[in-house]
């Protein structure tokens, strides 16, 4: 059987852990010396105070999982170029839609 009150007490006890070190947290941005010698002042492991820090600014809408990124115009670029075994060619510009190309690659073409 399970037990529904060690459940309970355990995620209180989080919850408490959880405000106890974003206070610790918060404290460090004040602090002068290095994360790993706050840790140790505060007995805390540095990949526990890291794991709190992140969770900390995941909840407060922190920076994005995802970057934005610029991708340069592709100019002087060759061209696609498929090969099959039997001896056809195709060519194809870089800006060919993804599903096509798929399709072409899954391509059983006779022999010539």
């Amino acid at each position: 059987p399970y037990d529904l009150t060690l459940r309970f007490k355990t995620k209180k006890m989080n919850r408490k852990k959880d405000k106890k070190m974003e206070m610790i947290v918060r404290r460090f941005s004040s602090y002068e010396g290095s994360k790993k010698s706050y840790c140790e002042q505060h007995k805390i492991k540095p990949h526990v105070f890291d794991y709190y820090r992140k969770k900390l600014k995941r909840a407060k809408g922190g920076q994005p999982k995802f970057l934005p990124i610029q991708i340069k115009e592709l100019k002087d670029v060759a061209p696609i170029e498929l090969y099959y075994p039997n001896g056809n060619q195709v060519r194809l510009s870089v800006d060919t839609p993804i599903t096509l190309l798929k399709q072409l690659l899954q391509i059983n073409l006779p022999k010539r």
